[in-house]
């Protein structure tokens, strides 16, 4: 049989099945779409994950203090057993870390590495700017020239934290674009230099953050 044979009977076939022919194509077109669909899902998930754990620092650690939990009335110290003596030691646990402290680790931690020291403030500020204020649910957080790089933020406008600022102390801040938004609508860079308040004390606004999102 020839090809041209062929085909004249496929294509009979086909005009003569229209309906079957028609559902055939259907399925298969469906079954295109859902693979490179779950294909599009999967791809997009994977770079949505890498992306978070990216924003979290891949080789980054951090020392924090926590509130101890006590167990059995309370009783924070620990016995170590030594050369069949008992050897009472007071445990660090739930031992506040001082800013001295961490300054001095910052200082003499030599490792090629960016060391960010942070606390955390609040998270039941009010936000303040004219007659417009936040509900009671601004988390506020103290950081250093590292604090942004370090925690995966990106600046829309304005600039980071210096040591002039951590060193004198001024009432400086940088926003989020929430906070932006809700003061100041879509432009971010009209909050640049504007006065604040946070919990009824002035901030002068240096900076605003793209919007970061959430993890997964």
């Amino acid at each position: 049989m020839k090809f041209l044979d062929t085909f004249n009977l496929a294509f009979r076939t086909v005009r003569g099945n229209r309906l079957r022919t028609g559902i055939t194509v259907a399925i298969i077109a469906f079954g295109i779409m859902a693979l490179v669909g779950i294909r599009t899902a999967i791809e997009a998930m994977q770079q949505k994950f890498i992306e978070s754990f990216s924003s979290m620092g891949a080789t980054g650690f951090t020392l924090r203090y926590r509130e101890p939990r006590f167990h059995m009335g309370g009783n924070s110290d620990v016995q170590k057993e030594k050369k069949g003596k008992k050897k009472e030691k007071k445990s660090n646990f739930g031992k506040p870390i001082t800013k001295v402290e961490a300054e001095a680790f910052k200082s003499t931690y030599d490792f090629p590495s960016r060391i960010s020291i942070n606390m955390f403030g609040a998270r039941d500020a009010v936000v303040s700017y004219g007659n417009k204020k936040t509900n009671p649910t601004v988390r506020v957080y103290g950081g250093d020239e590292n604090f942004v790089d370090q925690n995966g933020f990106t600046f829309a406008y304005g600039r980071s934290l210096n040591a002039l600022d951590i060193q004198s102390g001024r009432n400086v801040c940088i926003i989020g674009s929430d906070i932006a938004k809700k003061f100041f609508g879509e432009n971010l860079e009209k909050p640049i230099d504007k006065m604040i308040r946070v919990n009824s004390i002035p901030f002068r606004v240096i900076g605003t953050l793209n919007t970061k999102g959430s993890t997964l």
